[in-house]
C-alpha cells in the first residue's frame, strides 16, 4: 500500500466486504464516504495483495476472507520435474482458441506431461465488463452459468493420466456475483482430472518446488510484464521458485530476484474489448517447464508453444 490513507480505505473496505461479500460500487461509496473511482482503486489494491476481489459490472465481491491460501501437493520423486501453463482460456467467448488448447494438450501427452497449472479465467463469465456493443455480452456464445459448465465439463480436453490444477479468474468470478455460484468449484466437482485451488492467489508446494498462482484484476499497461516486477517486490528473500501470473494475456518468462517470473499466455484471441483498450494482438499458447536442482545448480527450460488465432473457432466445435 503507498501510503497510511489508501491503506486505511482498504482496511474499512475490506471489513465491509467480509461483513456483506457483494456491494454496488455506489453503496459502498456512500458508505465510506468517497467518490467511486476512489472505491474501485482500493478494491484493485486488495486485489494486487493478494485478496480474492472482483470488480464487476460496478460490483465488488469478496470471495474469500483471506488473502492466501497455501496449498500441498503430493510428490512423484522426479528428479527433473517437467510440467505444463496454461490460463485464460475464456471458454464461452466467441473468440476462445479450442484447436489451440487441443493441440497443446496433444503436445503435454506426447511429452509424457502428467501436471497442468492453470492460472485463471477458466470461464468467460457474464457481464463482466457491463453493457454495450463492444462489451463482453456481445462476444459469448454461451451466455448461462450451465451452457458453460456444462460446455466445458464435457469440452476441455481430457486426457489419461494428466492433471490440471486451477485458480478462479476474474471473469469466473463474474458468476458468483451474479449467481452466486463458482464455475470453478462446480466443474471440479464434475471432472475428476480437474483441481480446483480456489482464490485468486494460491501457494502450491510440488515435488520440492514453491509456485505461486496468481490471477489479479488490474489493468497490465503497454508493458504487462512489469506487473511480475510489481507483484514479488515483497517476495525476496524468501520468494516462490515460481510465480505465474494470469489475466495480461501476455507472454514473459523473466528470471529475475531468484524468482522464475512468468506470463502465461492465454487461448482466447483478440477480442473487440480488446482492441477498443488499445491490447496488444492475443499471445495463443502456454509454456512447458523443465526444472531441476542439483547440488545448488538450477537448470530451467520454458518453451513457449505459440499458435496462431483461428477466427471463429468456436463453430468448428
Amino acid at each position: 500500500m503507498p501510503n497510511t490513507y489508501q491503506a486505511d480505505i482498504c482496511d474499512l473496505l475490506l471489513e465491509m466486504l467480509k461483513k456483506q461479500r457483494v456491494a454496488p460500487v455506489g453503496e459502498l461509496a456512500r458508505r465510506l464516504r468517497l467518490p467511486a473511482k476512489e472505491v474501485i482503486a482500493a478494491a484493485l489494491k486488495l486485489s494486487e495483495s493478494g485478496y480474492d476481489v472482483g470488480i464487476d459490472s460496478n460490483v465488488i465481491s469478496l470471495v474469500a476472507d483471506v488473502e492466501e491460501k497455501h496449498v500441498r501437493m503430493e510428490s512423484d520423486k522426479q528428479d527433473c520435474v517437467r510440467f505444463a501453463i496454461v490460463s485464460d482460456t475464456h471458454f464461452g467467448s466467441k473468440y476462445q482458441q479450442e484447436t489451440a488448447l487441443n493441440r497443446f494438450y496433444e503436445t503435454i501427452a506426447e511429452t509424457g506431461i502428467k501436471k497442468v497449472f492453470h492460472a485463471g479465467d477458466m470461464f468467460d463469465g457474464y457481464n463482466v465488463y457491463g453493457k454495450g456493443p463492444l462489451k463482453q455480452i456481445a462476444q459469448l456464445f454461451l451466455h448461462t452459468y450451465d451452457e458453460q459448465i456444462d460446455y466445458v465439463v464435457e469440452r476441455y480436453p481430457k486426457i489419461a493420466g494428466v492433471e490440471t490444477d486451477l485458480i478462479i479468474g476474474n471473469h469466473c468470478e463474474s458468476w458468483i456475483t451474479q449467481a452466486g455460484a463458482d464455475p470453478c468449484k462446480t466443474w471440479s466437482e464434475r471432472r475428476s482430472d480437474i483441481h480446483y485451488l480456489g482464490g485468486r492467489t494460491v501457494t502450491v508446494e510440488w515435488n520440492g518446488i514453491t509456485f505461486k498462482l496468481t490471477h489479479p484484476n488490474c489493468k497490465g499497461g503497454k508493458r504487462p510484464e512489469n506487473q511480475l516486477y510489481k507483484f514479488s517486490e515483497n517476495m525476496v528473500p524468501s520468494g516462490p521458485t515460481f510465480l505465474v501470473q494470469g489475466h495480461f494475456h501476455n507472454v514473459a518468462y523473466i528470471p529475475s530476484r531468484g524468482i522464475h517470473m512468468i506470463q502465461p499466455g492465454a487461448f482466447q484471441g483478440t477480442t473487440p474489448f480488446a482492441q477498443d483498450i488499445g491490447k496488444e494482438p492475443a499471445r495463443i499458447g502456454g509454456f512447458i517447464i523443465s526444472y531441476s536442482l542439483d547440488n545448488d545448480v538450477e537448470r530451467v527450460t520454458a518453451d513457449f508453444i505459440r499458435y496462431k488465432e483461428i477466427a471463429n473457432d468456436y463453430t468448428r466445435w
